[in-house]
């Protein structure tokens, strides 16, 4: 298990947070995969030829 991976150091970090209930863990987790998805979408998306 690599300290490099993002999601694995992520993991880490929400389940050292013992005072944040499960579901608020859940949110933080759906909502940074929703931005890096929208990020990855912005960045990949084919471009529009230049008219």
């Amino acid at each position: 298990m690599s300290d490099l991976d993002p999601f694995t150091g992520l993991a880490k970090v929400l389940s050292a947070l013992p005072g944040l209930p499960e579901t608020v863990q859940l949110a933080a987790l759906g909502t940074v995969c929703f931005l890096a998805l929208v990020i990855a979408v912005v960045f990949l998306w084919p471009k529009k030829p230049r008219e």
